[in-house]
């Protein structure tokens, strides 16, 4: 079977919920038995509870559509659903769709989960040296030119997109008009005044930055400049865009 990217949906004939998902350089038939598989194994995801609950042959799988570009199967994925209506509690979709969490809100209960037990595992000393100097995963470690080359090719060809920088700038933006109150503020001075002051492992190292970067043109970001979304460098008297 030849792989592409597509758009599928999943309807259960019990209950005429569905679920509507996206799959890059796969098949239908690939995602089906995943989907099944990862039941199987016990996930805890909203759509698999449902396939252990009614069986896997009480759903049926269709193609809605196939891409020929990786860009175009958030936008489409998002209209899927909202056009059969598969989100939660009318279907299995918890999300509006597309990669990421578009549209979940965790609700009162599910904040203050995450907030104990976040503070639970910091203030074990053993999972904070895990995350911490030199057993920290980036220890001394630094991306290669190639690696940095692709990850600036993937963020320009995403800022191209006219829908994703509506979603991503001004009053779209998730943060947008957001402050922190003085109550938040607070919390979060008091949870980290074991590491501030003379106790910050950066205490006093900021003269590394300065012999880095005492001359101005040595800054990486020296001579940039943003026009219209759009990253200009200045060569002469001319801004040239960036490539």
């Amino acid at each position: 079977m030849k792989n592409y990217h597509f758009i599928y949906y999943a309807l259960c004939m019990k209950n005429s919920k569905g679920y509507v998902g996206q799959k890059q350089n796969s098949n239908l038939q690939f995602q089906k038995e995943f989907h099944e598989w990862c039941a199987l194994k016990g996930s805890q995801k909203y759509f698999h509870r449902a396939i252990r609950k009614y069986g896997k042959r009480a759903f049926k799988w269709k193609l809605l559509c196939k891409c020929y570009k990786i860009e175009c199967l958030d936008d489409r994925e998002i209209y899927w659903i909202k056009k059969l209506k598969t989100k939660r509690p009318f279907g299995y979709n918890i999300v509006d769709g597309g990669r990421g969490n578009r549209g979940w809100k965790p609700n009162k209960e599910c904040k203050e989960k995450n907030r104990k037990s976040h503070i639970k595992w910091w203030k074990d000393l053993e999972n904070r040296e895990k995350c911490c100097g030199k057993n920290h995963h980036m220890w001394n470690k630094q991306h290669t030119i190639e690696s940095k080359k692709k990850n600036s090719k993937s963020q320009r060809r995403k800022w191209r997109n006219p829908e994703y920088r509506k979603r991503n700038t001004g009053k779209n933006h998730w943060n947008y008009n957001r402050h922190h109150s003085k109550k938040t503020r607070k919390k979060m001075s008091d949870n980290h005044a074991d590491i501030c002051g003379k106790k910050n492992p950066m205490y006093k190292k900021g003269y590394i930055l300065k012999r880095l970067f005492k001359d101005p043109k040595n800054h990486p970001m020296f001579g940039r400049r943003k026009i219209n979304g759009i990253w200009h460098r200045k060569v002469g008297n001319k801004m040239m865009r960036l490539k």
